[in-house]
């Protein structure tokens, strides 16, 4: 057992120095922790409210990004049959449709309207077919035969099965 009394300290006394021991840490700490006269309360609750603001911020990012920018959810339903379809929902779950567009607008990634089966020109100059062997392979190494124009490393490997793959490429297919 101790033998010091079972005192509990007043909240306003929770973080000043014991008494007898100010010196010169503690009127310099009294700048970044609070006042000499209680506890720095208002700037840790300053510091969660900055903290809050970008915990919402970078949550918006996340969502706007993932789900293409309108700051919905993504779609758990397809307008296509089949494969495609599948594939339409996991390019939609997996962010894939932030930067690869189904209507041809330019983002940060080639559009896939019509890519299957053209022409694809890479950054070192080479033409290749966009067909089921290249399209599968761009996916699961996005940086392996990069299209002239775009970034390398700009698209993350996702871990997606075999059959992901495949209906991803289905639906890539299907876009007129």
């Amino acid at each position: 057992m101790s033998n010091r009394p079972n005192r509990k300290p007043s909240r306003s006394a929770d973080l000043r120095p014991p008494a007898g021991r100010s010196g010169s840490s503690s009127t310099s700490s009294a700048s970044t922790t609070g006042s000499a006269d209680g506890p720095p309360w208002g700037r840790i609750a300053a510091i969660g409210g900055v903290v809050a603001v970008i915990a919402v911020g970078v949550l918006t990012l996340v969502l706007t990004r993932a789900d293409g920018g309108s700051g919905s959810a993504a779609p758990t339903t397809s307008t296509l049959p089949g494969l495609a379809g599948k594939g339409q929902v996991l390019a939609s779950s997996n962010g894939c449709d932030s930067c690869h567009s189904a209507n041809g607008s330019k983002m940060e990634g080639p559009t896939w309207k019509g890519l299957a089966g053209s022409k694809v020109t890479l950054t070192d100059g080479s033409t290749v077919t966009a067909d089921d062997a290249y399209l599968t392979s761009s996916i699961k190494e996005p940086n392996k035969q990069l299209v002239q124009g775009y970034k390398t490393n700009a698209m993350p490997p996702r871990p997606l099965s075999d059959d992901d793959v495949a209906a991803l490429v289905a639906y890539i297919k299907a876009l007129p």
